[in-house]
């Protein structure tokens, strides 16, 4: 990475998580009810923030969370799922684990790879049903992105 970008991580960093804490607070205040509210389009672009954000610094395993946020959030918020007590608790953990993915990228810590496989394999099939939107990029797991220096 460029000098010139590593200026910038703090404020990366630092964007980042007041975003995550947007999401925390949308998805376990999301109900039927408010899918369509303020909380909720703000939610959506904590996501899409994080996601081109991370795209930009080079930590693509940050931005592929925070994708399959953005992807389900949308869903909910064009009424194609209903966010119901269980996609509310895989959305819980899947805000926890994009945070501690950027906590690790940004101790530069080695990422737990088959803890990230689990997660898309939990996230893949909460959007299997719904094959009108886009899914995965690519079949690939966490290995084959390690191994072509994407994460």
């Amino acid at each position: 990475m460029s000098v010139e970008l590593a200026e910038f991580h703090e404020i990366y960093f630092a964007e980042c998580l007041e975003n995550i804490a947007l999401l925390k607070a949308a998805v376990t205040r999301m109900t039927v009810e408010n899918d369509e509210d303020e909380i909720m389009i703000r939610a959506y672009r904590a996501a899409h923030s994080i996601k081109g954000a991370s795209g930009i610094f080079g930590f693509h395993a940050v931005a592929d969370s925070a994708r399959a946020l953005q992807i389900m959030l949308e869903q909910i918020r064009q009424s194609k799922r209903e966010p119901n007590s269980e996609l509310r608790a895989v959305l819980v953990q899947s805000v926890v684990r994009l945070e501690n993915k950027l906590e690790a990228a940004r101790v530069d810590q080695a990422l737990d790879m088959a803890r990230i496989d689990e997660q898309r394999e939990i996230l893949r099939r909460e959007q299997e049903t719904y094959a009108d939107y886009e899914s995965w990029p690519a079949d690939e797991t966490a290995h084959d992105l390690q191994a072509k220096n994407r994460i």
